[in-house]
């Protein structure tokens, strides 16, 4: 059925199509066999039946161990079918990210139109995100993992990546300018709160924590987690000394390295 599917809406890829039991190309298939499997549900399209395949056998092994041959087999088509619509091994693994990133950014969209209070959206939305990397292990490794080397020329993982953040941090802005966080401060809040969600959902997936020699709940520690962010939110700028004093020492440091960097650079240009 796959086979009949994936052929009937890429008639260019016929010739690619092999069949499971050895009987003849797709092309040579009836036209009435065609419009009966056209109403199936399956019928899809070949390149989102493949990306499908593929999140189905992350599932089963590691992102490294994914292969184009594996994938063309599991789906029933030759090699040459996700070469085409994918170009090689690297775009199709991030057609699977984005499709991953899709996904958590739906997620996020729904809690955004959800009509809880501010402080329920963000944790809703850091607890969906543990949620989601635990239950799609491989697949959150491909998304935030290093297997796809250059993620940034692929233009559809970056928007859907980029559209997946900004729903956070949007989440995260509207109720830190309800507790009086300055506006320059919400960046800094939004890659806070990441690093409390996505540090949980590593060290889960990793089996770091919890720790044998202190044992505790993994649903009570993700819950404490994110209420500690959200109290140090809720209290506002003026309890957080720390951070204001911080982000002085930061700037001072940014600012000793630029001058660092002009002085070197005057000084290469009067050497030449």
């Amino acid at each position: 059925m796959k086979n009949f599917a994936a052929a009937a809406l890429y008639p260019r890829l016929s010739h690619c199509i092999k069949m499971r039991d050895g009987s003849a190309p797709i092309s040579n298939v009836q036209n009435r066999e065609m419009s009966m499997t056209a109403a199936h549900p399956e019928t899809v399209g070949l390149r989102r039946l493949l990306i499908k395949e593929a999140r189905k056998i992350l599932k089963e092994i590691e992102a490294k161990e994914l292969s184009l041959r594996l994938i063309s087999r599991r789906v029933g088509v030759s090699e040459a079918a996700p070469a085409y619509h994918f170009g090689n091994k690297e775009g199709l693994l991030a057609a699977i990210a984005a499709d991953g990133f899709g996904e958590l950014a739906a997620v996020r969209q729904k809690i955004a139109a959800s009509p809880v209070e501010k402080a329920e959206k963000v944790r809703m939305m850091l607890r969906t995100y543990v949620e989601f990397s635990r239950r799609n292990t491989g697949l959150f490794q491909l998304m935030y993992g290093p297997r796809i080397l250059n993620k940034s020329k692929f233009k559809e993982l970056r928007d859907r990546s980029a559209m997946c953040f900004a729903l956070f941090k949007s989440a995260v802005a509207d109720l830190s300018r309800d507790h009086g966080w300055p506006e320059e401060m919400v960046g800094l809040l939004a890659h806070s709160a990441w690093t409390v969600e996505h540090g949980i959902a590593s060290l889960l997936l990793a089996k770091q924590i919890p720790r044998k020699e202190q044992p505790v709940d993994p649903r009570q520690l993700i819950d404490f987690s994110i209420g500690l962010f959200l109290t140090a939110v809720a209290a506002g700028p003026s309890h957080s000394l720390f951070i204001s004093s911080h982000t002085d020492c930061v700037r001072a440091d940014c600012d000793a390295l630029n001058s660092q960097q002009i002085a070197s650079r005057s000084k290469h240009r009067n050497r030449q």
